[in-house]
């Protein structure tokens, strides 16, 4: 009975032992596959364009640079933004950056809404609003898009829901003269 004993004690203490070195062996299994694993990742997976909240005002920076934001919200897939416009055809081609970062440039905008301010004094009147959605567009479409097809194309009237207000009108009609 005792050497029954002693022999079960003996196989816990041996397994025990085995369980220790095997363990201790983990980190450097580990090491061999992650080693394995870098060198076998030649390609990165492209990583889907999503705008979110923590990458939202990195992407907006980036686009600072060709268009004066004033407000940028993101709510579920609502791209709202409000820009300074200087004159007309800056509002067009601000548009037309705008859309296509929203639509072609990232996967989860289904609206865009722009706010546009005059940018030429301190009040920030409001001119005009844009409203389109991501259905509106097909990939073609925004690949060919130019800023004045935006203005003087009517087919395009009806994917662009703009409207202008009384001061929106002035400031236009000023540009005109």
């Amino acid at each position: 009975m005792v050497i029954a004993e002693m022999r079960r004690w003996g196989i816990l203490i041996a397994l025990g032992v085995v369980a220790i070195v095997g363990l201790g062996r983990l980190s450097s299994l580990d090491e061999s596959l992650r080693q394995h694993r870098a060198a076998s990742a030649v390609f990165e997976p492209l990583q889907a364009k999503m705008l979110r909240d923590d990458n939202l005002v990195d992407e907006m920076a980036n686009l600072a640079a060709s268009v004066r934001l004033l407000r940028v919200e993101w709510d579920h897939g609502i791209l709202a933004i409000d820009l300074a416009a200087a004159a007309p055809a800056d509002l067009w081609l601000d548009a037309k950056t705008l859309i296509t970062f929203a639509f072609k440039d990232k996967n989860n905008v289904g609206q865009l809404l722009i706010r546009v301010f005059n940018g030429n004094n301190e009040d920030h009147a409001l001119l005009s609003s844009i409203e389109t959605l991501r259905s509106d567009w097909t990939e073609k479409q925004l690949d060919r898009l130019r800023p004045t097809d935006l203005e003087l194309n009517p087919e395009l009237a009806g994917r662009i829901r703009m409207t202008v207000t009384p001061a929106g009108k002035r400031w236009k009609r000023n540009f005109a003269n």
